[in-house]
C-alpha cells in the first residue's frame, strides 16, 4: 500500500510539474494580451523579432545555477530505479506503474524545456573531468 502510494504521488507530481507552468503561462498572456494586440499587427519585423524575444524571456529560467541543469529531472529518474531495485519483488505492479512514471516524466521534462522554460544556454566546460585518460 506504501509503495503504490509513492508511485501515485510521483504521478500525481508530474501532474503538478505540467499543470502550474501551463497555468501561470495562461496568467501572463491574460495580462499582457493588448501589448500583444498592437504589437501584432505591426509590419515592422523589428517589432515582430522583439515581440518573439519579449515572449521567451517572459518563460522561466530552466536552471538557477551552472551546475543545477537536469540534475533534478535525471534524480527524479534515478529515485524512481532505486524504488524499483528495492520494492519490485514485493509489489510486482511497480514495474508497470514505474514505466508508466517514468514516460510520463520524460514528456514532462520535454514539455518544460521546449514550451515553459527559457531554453539553457550552452556552456562549454574546461575539460571533461573524470573521464579524462
Amino acid at each position: 500500500v506504501k509503495l503504490r502510494s509513492i508511485f501515485i504521488i510521483a504521478i500525481l507530481y508530474n501532474l503538478m510539474e505540467i499543470g502550474l507552468p501551463i497555468m501561470f503561462n495562461f496568467l501572463a498572456k491574460r495580462s499582457r494580451k493588448k501589448f500583444y494586440e498592437k504589437a501584432k499587427h505591426s509590419e515592422d519585423p523589428n517589432v515582430k523579432l522583439m515581440l518573439r524575444i519579449e515572449k521567451n524571456m517572459e518563460r522561466g529560467v530552466y536552471a538557477f545555477k551552472d551546475i543545477d541543469g537536469t540534475y533534478w529531472d535525471y534524480l527524479e529518474l534515478m529515485r524512481q530505479l532505486g524504488y524499483i531495485l528495492l520494492f519490485g519483488l514485493s509489489f510486482p505492479p511497480c514495474l508497470i506503474l514505474a514505466f508508466i512514471n517514468n514516460v510520463l516524466e520524460h514528456q514532462v521534462d520535454k514539455a518544460k524545456l521546449v514550451y515553459f522554460k527559457r531554453r539553457p544556454l550552452p556552456l562549454g566546460g574546461s575539460s571533461i573531468g573524470v573521464w579524462r585518460i
